[in-house]
């Protein structure tokens, strides 16, 4: 079966963006062998994880190839969200590691309530409703759940790079710029998706994010050398 091209190019673009998220989380993952130190690895499987909107995307595109139908409703919903409270307990642990430290475990059990109760209502939904986009009430709850991950992301994402701006090392303020840049992208790629509108737009907002993101953890040197000169 031939992809029409409206579909071929969604394939084609959203397989490039999700190749570069998994690379740059593998690169920052790994990093974690090296400095044995537990963040990489807890940032590395951030950088994935938050891609997971857009991993049903391909998978529609080769069932439709191979002339079968693409995933189901349901099933399409759940493997968009039911990873991201997972994203979310992995970058809160990694930011409690290195800030707020004397609070971790007070965040962390926060954050573990509301992710569980998330994956609670989310699956008692799915079971509930054939489709949560048709219906109102589940489209309020799971969308109000999700911005307020979007919102958790960029508000610690702002704490977070808060210091690093006002360092007296360039390459420091370098990292927290790339890092604030990060979390701004993928805030309005987030909520592009959540409005399902642009998605091009949208897929090149989520690479300039996970490009930024890796700059502000790994700092290549020819990237440092660009600005400081």
């Amino acid at each position: 079966m031939v992809l029409q091209p409206i579909y071929l190019l969604r394939f084609i673009y959203t397989v490039m963006m999700l190749g570069i998220s998994f690379s740059i989380g593998l690169k920052i993952a790994i990093k974690y062998f090296e400095h044995k130190n537990k963040v990489f690895l807890l940032v590395g499987i951030t950088a994935i994880i938050v891609s997971e909107p857009w991993w049903v995307t391909p998978i529609d595109a080769m069932l439709l190839f191979l002339g079968h139908s693409p995933v189901p409703e349901n099933i399409s919903q759940f493997i968009g969200a039911a990873g991201l409270p997972v994203g979310i307990f992995t970058w809160l642990y990694a930011i409690t590691e290195l800030m707020y430290k004397n609070k971790q475990k007070i965040i962390l059990l926060v954050a573990v309530v509301y992710c569980v109760l998330f994956e609670v209502v989310f699956i008692l939904l799915l079971f509930t409703y054939h489709n949560l986009r048709e219906n109102d009430l589940p489209l309020l709850i799971i969308g109000g759940y999700i911005a307020s991950f979007l919102v958790v992301i960029l508000v610690t994402g702002f704490l977070f790079t808060r210091e690093g701006l006002k360092a007296d090392d360039p390459t420091l303020r370098i990292k927290a710029k790339c890092l604030r840049v990060a979390f701004i992208f993928y805030f309005f790629a987030g909520i592009g998706v959540m409005a399902q509108i642009f998605a091009f737009i949208v897929s090149i907002f989520l690479i300039i994010s996970a490009f930024t993101f890796y700059f502000g953890f790994i700092l290549p040197e020819k990237v440092k050398n660009i600005f400081i000169k």
